[in-house]
């Protein structure tokens, strides 16, 4: 993998699955994951279902997500296209990342001890290496206050809409939305 699909890849991992900052207290959770709507034709990896749990008051979020894959998966590769919206209106946003395109992912998944490895392993069954099986995927995570990064510098407290394009070589074989809330809960004095 060369440095800078490293580089994107850790960028846009950070933004979907690690976007707290813990030093202001910040909070986030997954308001909703979806497949694309305007797709005209099925996909091989789609989204069959998605909740959220709420616990301490709001405190401590846990999310799940079911993905369906169809067929074996290999040679994948990911783009993201991140979009600051609205809080009044979702479909409000301004664009923030225009296209990050993340190859060799089979690679990254092999990798071990990595910022990413935690993710992965939130999915039941495991996902250690390409090609990913046919069969259904449960992701399974909590979002919290944290002290784990501090990325104030680049993300503000807003609803954050993120786009992705999953391929297995120049085939097109899933397209996901996620919306997360980022904020700063009010200090008690």
């Amino acid at each position: 993998m060369n440095v800078k699909n490293f580089l994107t890849f850790s960028f846009v991992f950070m933004i979907i699955f690690l976007v707290t900052d813990g030093f202001h207290h910040r909070h986030f959770h997954t308001l909703s994951s979806t497949n694309c709507p305007d797709e005209t034709k099925p996909l091989v990896v789609t989204i069959k279902s998605f909740h959220t749990k709420i616990f301490n008051f709001g405190q401590k979020v846990i999310t799940e997500i079911v993905y369906e894959v169809e067929e074996p998966l290999n040679d994948l590769k990911m783009t993201a296209q991140i979009s600051r919206c609205n809080y009044t209106k979702s479909s409000i946003c301004e664009l923030y990342l225009e296209k990050a395109t993340i190859t060799d992912i089979c690679e990254i998944i092999e990798m071990e001890d990595t910022a990413w490895t935690a993710y992965l392993q939130t999915f039941n069954p495991p996902i250690s290496k390409c090609p990913i099986e046919p069969g259904n995927f449960t992701s399974r995570y909590a979002s919290e206050k944290t002290d784990m990064i501090d990325l104030s510098a680049w993300f503000s407290d807003g609803l954050w809409q993120i786009q992705n394009i999953l391929y297995s070589g120049d085939q097109k074989v899933g397209c996901f939305i996620t919306e997360i809330e980022i904020y700063t809960p009010e200090q008690e004095h």
